[in-house]
Formats: C-alpha cells, structure tokens, sequence
C-alpha cells in the first residue's frame, strides 16, 4: 500500500499545467459513487487528479490506483478495498476500472459492504453503467468530452470565458460574440484547435496524428473487440469500415453500399456502427426522438470530432466535413441531435439547424438556423459556427 500512494504522490506532483474542467462544477463531490465515462484521450485520469487535488488536497486518506497495476491482479479488487478501509482510506479513485473482470459487480459489493469510503472511477465510454444490473440506479455517471472550443482558447489565451446554453446563442449571439471578441480574436484559435485542440494531451507536444492514429488503432483493435466479442479476423472490417464513413462526401448512411465495400453483412455493419458510436469515433443521427437507438438504422452519420476526421482522412477531409464536425462534436455534448428534414441537423427538438460557409447557398431563412463558418460576428439568424463551442 506504501508503494500505492507514493506512486500517487508523485502523479500529483508531476502533473503537467492544464485546465479546470467545467464537468468539476457539476459533479456533486458528496456522492459516494462516481463514474467518469468517456472515450480514449479526453484526459480522464488527467481529470481523476484534479479532482482529488481540489477536493482532498494532501488527504492521506484518499489514493489513485490504476486498475491495471498487477498488484491488484494478484490480491482482486474487493480484496484490495476491503485492506484500503481497514487502513484507514476514505476516497478511493479507480482509474480505467473497466478492464478489470466483473468490476461492476465487485465496485457495487465494496460499495454496500465499506459505507464510510467514496469510490471515484473511469470508465470507456463504451459501457453503459445505466443498465448495469448492479449499479443502475446507485452510481452518478457523468460524461467527460474532449476539451471544447472554449476550453481550447482559454489554455491557449489566459482568458476565462462563461458557458452559454444553444438558447442564450441563438437569441444573443451578436452581443455574446461582441464580448468575446473584445478579449480575443476567436478565428485565431480555429485551425489549431480543428487539428489537435480537441484532444487534452497536446499540451504534452506529442504528435497530434501520431498520437490519434495510435488511440483510434486502440479502441479498434481492443476496446470495441473486448466489449463486444468480435472475432480477430473482422477487425480490419471494422477499420475499413470507419474509413468509409469518413470519406463519404453526403453523412447519408446507405446500408447496402457500406455492405459491399467492407463484405459484410448489413446487420453487421449496423452493429459495428454502434460500436464505433459508443465508442465516440461516430455521431450517429437519427429521424426520432428514442432514448433507445441500439438496433436502429442512422439517417446520418459523422466523424466524432474534427481531430479524428483530419487524422483519418489527413488532407483528403472537405471543408463543410470539418465544419459540421465541429458542430457535432459540440452541440451532442449537451443537447440531443437528430436528423433534420430541412437542415442540416435538429438540436433537441426543437431547432433545425444549417451550416455552412459565408455565401453557400442554403435552406430558406426562416426553416432554419443559419449557423456561418469563419465569420467572427454575426446578424440576426446568421450565427458564428465558432460560437456553438462555448456550450461547456
């Protein structure tokens, strides 16, 4: 155990200079189980620390331990919490314990069993503890994206920025661009973030592509095979397959073509779409409104994010590509996207949505919300696309 938090100690320490996540103002630190969900890359044990480290600063009673340490191999998971409690541990932060077998049953008996401990933990955004049988209803999920626009300029700037809702933006948006502008010049950031800004682990200089090519090869080859018992053999299906959806010009997802140009079948191919869905290397669009998609046929669909289009595409990713990327890749972090009839997209409901660059022509103004690329202010339904990347 020594050994445990002295590891632990020097990850505190050695933590290199980011951002407060706006996610730590909406976790509720009192709940006493806490999962972390989200994809490869999104900084999630960056953000485990900083939890601890603004909620038990130097508490000796709190420890980090990834869940792949072979200590915990060799003594199991419930046994190792039960020897943390009777030392005294208070605030246990699990990290990546979903590779660890059966972890929601065990995290769910320690949780029942030791009352006075927290358990803070990761997870890939690939499991939905929603349904699990032993923690719906106990553990608080919460999501953690990629660091968005907004984040993105206030690492690269110093400045510090509110969120606003899609409502705020639509109704206020010359006013909210006006105030921003008068600290930065947002179209400055743009490029950069469009090519790795997405993605928290820049700030360690690695490679941007290399580091994404190696991250979406993981969740391919390992992550989506573990979960979901693929065979060996069809893993290059599923790659050529998300190489597929990235260079089809129209986001229309047809089934029977995708069938072909992989040579698989078209059950198959819908399920490996919502595996790479879960996976958070597609956006899936869909014509309802059911909180149950699994099994449904996508009207539309798009890379998860600009980092990754760019990465898999390198120059080959279209303009009006990268830009509806960028929405996507903010808007479905806090609002619920569906396929539009008359735009481009649908955003909870209610706003059907166009974008687009300056002088494209487009859908009749009043059907749509025009949402313009690379304009730094806007006029009345005509909105900077920049401006959707300060919803979190």
């Amino acid at each position: 155990m020594e050994s445990l938090h002295a590891v632990y100690s020097t990850l505190m320490k050695d933590r290199t200079p980011g951002i407060r996540r706006g996610l730590m103002d909406v976790i509720d630190p009192r709940d006493r189980l806490i999962a972390i969900r989200g994809g490869r890359g999104v900084g999630k044990t960056r953000f485990l620390l900083d939890f601890c480290g603004e909620h038990y600063p130097e508490d000796p009673a709190a420890l980090y331990v990834n869940i792949s340490n072979l200590f915990l191999a060799r003594e199991g998971l419930y046994s190792f919490i039960e020897r943390f409690y009777k030392l005294g541990g208070k605030v246990l932060l699990l990290d990546q314990l979903h590779e660890y077998p059966e972890w929601d049953e065990e995290i769910r008996a320690a949780y029942d069993r030791f009352t006075s401990v927290q358990f803070v933990f990761t997870i890939s955004s690939l499991f939905n503890v929603e349904t699990s049988a032993y923690l719906q209803g106990v553990a608080r999920v919460y999501d953690l994206n990629g660091l968005s626009f907004r984040e993105f300029i206030e690492l690269e700037s110093g400045h510090h920025f509110p969120t606003f809702a899609f409502q705020q933006i639509i109704e206020s948006h010359e006013e909210i661009a006006r105030e921003i502008a008068e600290q930065v010049r947002p179209l400055a950031y743009i490029r950069n973030y469009l090519h790795y800004g997405y993605y928290p682990l820049y700030l360690e200089k690695k490679s941007p592509t290399d580091y994404l090519l190696r991250n979406i090869s993981q969740t391919l080859d390992f992550d989506i095979p573990y979960l979901n018992q693929i065979d060996l053999k069809y893993l290059w299906k599923l790659k050529e397959l998300l190489y597929m959806v990235a260079i089809e010009r129209y986001h229309n997802v047809n089934i029977s073509k995708l069938s072909h140009g992989v040579g698989i079948s078209r059950a198959t191919v819908l399920n490996y779409l919502h595996y790479l869905k879960d996976a958070r290397l597609l956006t899936l669009l869909f014509d309802r409104e059911d909180d149950i998609e699994n099994g449904l046929k996508p009207n539309q669909f798009y890379i998860h994010n600009p980092n990754l289009l760019r990465t898999i595409c390198l120059e080959n990713a279209s303009a009006s590509a990268i830009r509806k990327s960028f929405f996507v890749s903010q808007v479905s972090a806090v609002a619920r996207l569906n396929f539009a009839m008359n735009g481009d997209f649908l955003v909870d409901g209610i706003h059907e949505v166009s974008v687009h660059a300056e002088g494209d022509k487009v859908h009749p103004k009043d059907l749509t919300i025009q949402l313009v690329d690379m304009v730094e202010r806007g006029s009345e339904k005509a909105i900077p696309l920049w401006l959707t990347g300060f919803l979190y």
